[in-house]
């Protein structure tokens, strides 16, 4: 077994303990050619070559998610510049109400890429040019899914890799706590919101998904993990992320359970 010295020195939990010469940065991969190998609407498949740290040439393919926002989607020249930079944001959103139990939202939609249906977190497409109003973009995301605008944001990641193995695409994940019970901000009438029924009929303009027939699920906090495996077992795919978020509910309230439990203490007569 190792002792806990040995778990130190192979396990370091700080960047100073790190050798220099282990340490290794992206500044030091040089870029050297990029070459296009198909192009479609949707995703661009390039050959990306660089040089390594020791000037080792490698090459590797990268998909490409394009989205064209504000662009005609009738226009069959897909080889134009009307790609924009873009972010992708999604939303951890609970909703808090007073008499019932806090819930998670989630979207239930069917995947292509999957050829199934698969629940995920919200998400919204903008510009990278208006990356500063990220929260501002998730509220407005949740209020025209759900007809809930008293939000308050809690917490906005840097971007995050997805799938960097094959794809560049990253994301924001933006935390968020909905009071379920505000009568002033919130849409209790969203059913019957002209506005919001029109956004229904047409879709959202600024995603390149088929985003038709998006069921907006809110899901309890209470028991989150079980719940998701049983849509697990009933054939829908739980997105990745939303798993990792309820595996780390779970450990915290373990954690929780474990630091509230009183000591044992033994008093000695």
């Amino acid at each position: 077994m190792l002792n806990v010295e040995t778990v130190r020195k192979i396990s370091p939990t700080s960047m100073e303990s790190i050798h220099p010469s282990l340490r290794k940065n992206s500044s030091t991969i040089k870029p050297v050619k990029e070459e296009v190998l198909y192009l479609s609407k949707s995703i661009q498949l390039t050959e990306y070559t660089f040089e390594d740290e020791n000037g080792k040439a490698k090459s590797a393919e990268v998909i490409h998610k394009r989205y064209m926002v504000g662009v005609n989607n009738n226009n069959n020249n897909n080889n134009n510049s009307n790609d924009v930079q873009e972010d992708t944001i999604l939303s951890i959103a609970i909703l808090k109400r007073h008499c019932l139990c806090d819930c998670l939202i989630l979207v239930r939609q069917y995947r292509p890429t999957l050829k199934s249906y698969a629940l995920e977190f919200p998400a919204r497409i903008i510009e990278q040019r208006y990356s500063d109003k990220s929260g501002d973009e998730a509220a407005k995301e949740i209020e025209e899914n759900t007809g809930y605008g008293s939000t308050k944001i809690k917490y906005i990641t840097p971007q995050t890799a997805t799938d960097p193995e094959l794809c560049d695409s990253k994301v924001k994940l933006v935390s968020m706590i909905i009071d379920g019970d505000d009568p002033i901000k919130n849409n209790f009438f969203h059913a019957n919101n002209p506005k919001n029924q029109d956004q229904q009929q047409n879709g959202n303009d600024n995603d390149n998904d088929n985003d038709n027939d998006i069921e907006i699920i809110l899901l309890p906090i209470n028991g989150l993990l079980d719940r998701l495996n049983e849509y697990c077992k009933n054939g829908t795919i739980v997105d990745s992320r939303v798993y990792a978020f309820a595996i780390g509910l779970k450990k915290g309230e373990k954690l929780s359970e474990n630091v509230s439990k009183p000591e044992n203490i033994e008093i000695a007569i």
